[in-house]
């Protein structure tokens, strides 16, 4: 993919990020990203210069980027000399509600990540979210061996209708094999 990154092949959708990459220095910008399905992404970007781990943050079901967790994170990550990559679902951005069993959520969170790998040159990624976003990050996370931490902001560990829901999603977080590389996951309910 150029610039030492290591991917499976990139959906030719995705191809347009390839090989371009901001100049040095710290960058705070927004941008869209255009998924797989054609429909672009909502995006902020906090670069501090010479980071090379990003931590990309996924919204809530109603908690768009621009509110205080995810800006504040996003602050607080990249003080910490990491990129931070906040984004908007789709469905946010174009109206509507998730899709069924949050499958086009997935492709956003795909997106993203790409985008972190890719464009901003990333050589490590931790995942992180709230709520909604804390969930598909952990969904994430135990199928990509390259996920190298997880930040859960108000994970929803619980459903009211289905008490097993909660042992089911710790038996989840039990079952990675964090820190991968070093990152680690930190939990705040």
């Amino acid at each position: 993919l150029g610039h030492g990154v290591e991917s499976t092949p990139v959906p030719q959708v995705w191809q347009y990020a390839i090989d371009i990459r901001p100049p040095a220095g710290d960058l705070h910008f927004m941008e869209s990203l255009r998924t797989p399905r054609g429909i672009d992404l909502r995006v902020a970007v906090h670069s501090p210069r010479g980071a090379d781990t990003a931590v990309v943050l996924a919204p809530g079901q109603g908690y768009h980027m621009e509110l205080p967790i995810l800006r504040r994170a996003a602050e607080e990550i990249e003080a910490a000399g990491m990129i931070a990559l906040r984004f908007d679902w789709a469905y946010q951005t174009h109206g509507g509600k998730p899709s069924p069993e949050l499958k086009l959520e997935m492709e956003d969170l795909a997106t993203a990540l790409y985008h972190a790998r890719a464009r901003l040159g990333a050589k490590h990624v931790v995942l992180g979210g709230k709520s909604l976003g804390a969930h598909l990050a952990l969904r994430r996370a135990l199928e990509d061996p390259a996920i190298e931490g997880l930040v859960l902001l108000t994970p929803p560990l619980n459903d009211p209708e289905d008490p097993s829901i909660v042992r089911h999603n710790f038996d989840k977080l039990r079952k990675l094999e964090i820190p991968r590389a070093g990152a680690g996951i930190s939990a705040v309910a």
